[in-house]
């Protein structure tokens, strides 16, 4: 399993530099509500991004027919493709929620951009998981994998564009941040019902493999 992910390393590894983006903004702005709804908008791409990336190049190459070839099971082949995105979303995650608190001293907009960072991420897990399901219930057709290629890159344009026009007015704006002591168990909630529904998506997967797969 651990080849299979780590001949596409250089586009997980660009889905994690996007999902790095938003920390210049947010050093030229500072953290506002604006900044946090850029960032998890953007870390919802980044894990998309990297998979997309070498979803398509597995077509091009012909990938699967190969990987056929193997003596690996259709278990072993989805796990990987799961697996990827999900170290993406830990190593974004991680390295953007430590990053907040140089980019304000409102300890509120710290612990509602961490919230908001762990649910971007969850959902940017889903959407791969059920991009995949419905790739394998397609049998790998070309069309589904363009789609998935074009929604993580119109999904950035679209949000690096709202957060140009709206900036001024967002900065200007009265919001009330809910942070503090609920943090932690709120984004421990959020991660745990992510996974399980990451779970179940890799299960159907799984299922869709064995069952529509076919060369």
């Amino acid at each position: 399993m651990k080849w299979m992910i780590a001949k596409d390393w250089w586009a997980y590894a660009l889905g994690i530099a996007y999902a790095l983006v938003p920390l210049y903004m947010l050093h030229l702005d500072g953290l506002d509500p604006g900044g946090i709804v850029f960032t998890g908008c953007i870390m919802t791409a980044a894990v998309l991004f990297g998979t997309t990336i070498a979803e398509k190049l597995e077509g091009k190459s012909d990938g699967y027919r190969f990987l056929f070839t193997l003596p690996l099971g259709a278990r072993k082949i989805v796990r990987a493709k799961f697996a990827a995105p999900l170290v993406v979303a830990v190593v974004a995650t991680a390295v953007v929620t430590a990053m907040l608190p140089r980019f304000t001293t409102m300890r509120g907009f710290v612990d509602a951009a961490r919230i908001a960072v762990a649910f971007a991420a969850v959902a940017g897990l889903l959407c791969v998981g059920a991009s995949y399901t419905v790739l394998y219930l397609s049998n790998l057709n070309e069309k589904v994998r363009t789609i998935m290629l074009i929604l993580p890159s119109g999904m950035i344009v679209l949000v690096l564009a709202a957060y140009m026009l709206m900036r001024a007015k967002i900065r200007n704006a009265e919001f009330t941040v809910y942070g503090g002591a609920g943090t932690a168990w709120r984004m421990s909630l959020i991660v745990a019902v992510g996974l399980v529904l990451y779970v179940a998506l890799y299960r159907a997967a799984v299922a869709a493999f064995r069952r529509r797969v076919r060369f």
